[in-house]
């Protein structure tokens, strides 16, 4: 799902069929990395103020 929102696929209106035979480059791929560590982090930050 980060892969697919990170190259442009609307997470509402994702078609599987689709993604999976969408080309994926290796930039695309470090860039959802990327995103995932972010996403990881915020979620961290976010249980310290429970």
């Amino acid at each position: 799902m980060i892969l697919a929102y990170s190259i442009g696929f609307k997470p509402e209106n994702i078609k599987w069929e689709e993604f999976f035979a969408y080309d994926i480059t290796q930039e695309q791929h470090l860039k959802s990395i990327k995103l995932f560590y972010e996403l990881v982090k915020q979620f961290k930050n976010e249980l310290e103020y429970i």
